[in-house]
């Protein structure tokens, strides 16, 4: 399998237990761990596994941001390096 999408489907797959960890009050921690989760493989995903975020993380904001945050942090880590 490629590792962007294994990235990417991670990610989803994590905000989905979330959000259904979310419907317990007995599961909130778990929940804001799957979420961290999620958002950790999202900003993984930008800081150096693709250029582009995956159709799968394009329609949750916090995912897409999460990529977006990995990607200026690559572009400022490859500035300090040069």
């Amino acid at each position: 399998m490629n590792t962007c999408f294994q990235l990417a489907a991670y990610a989803r797959s994590q905000w989905a237990l979330a959000v259904l960890l979310m419907k317990s009050p007995e599961t909130t921690q778990l929940a804001a761990n799957a979420f961290q989760d999620a958002k950790d493989a999202a900003w993984g995903y930008g800081w150096g596994a693709s250029e582009t975020p995956h159709a799968l993380l394009s329609d949750i904001p916090e995912l897409l941001n999460a990529f977006n945050e990995g990607k200026t942090a690559l572009q400022q880590d490859m500035k300090l390096a040069g």
